[in-house]
């Protein structure tokens, strides 16, 4: 059963239900309340892996669609943490570059 409470922060917590959006939702939280932090360290994080698996596909002689597939991620979370998009935007995207980005590397390590 779905039992919303609000807590002091004023976050509507889900009592049981998924644990996966559970735990986005609390991300989501997190990223609205330290906003410029949160950037700083999404892009770093990103940008690495991101690069990374650029690395090992061309060390592998991969494709150049693989290569292509993780720098347009990473530009594209980059700029829209640039460009303050919103949270789920932001957050959406940056889980959306880090698991490609790491499917690509673990495919061609």
């Amino acid at each position: 059963m779905n039992v919303s409470e609000k807590n002091t922060a004023g976050v509507i917590e889900m009592q049981g239900g998924n644990p996966l959006v559970n735990w986005y939702k609390k991300q989501l939280h997190y990223f609205d309340k330290h906003v410029f932090a949160m950037m700083a360290m999404y892009m770093i994080i990103q940008s690495c892996l991101g690069s990374i698996a650029s690395m090992f596909v061309i060390y592998n002689h991969g494709n150049d669609i693989f290569m292509t597939l993780s720098v347009a991620l990473a530009m594209g979370c980059n700029a829209m943490l640039l460009a303050q998009a919103g949270a789920k935007l932001a957050v959406g995207s940056f889980y959306l570059s880090i698991i490609v980005n790491a499917i690509i590397l673990i495919a061609h390590i």
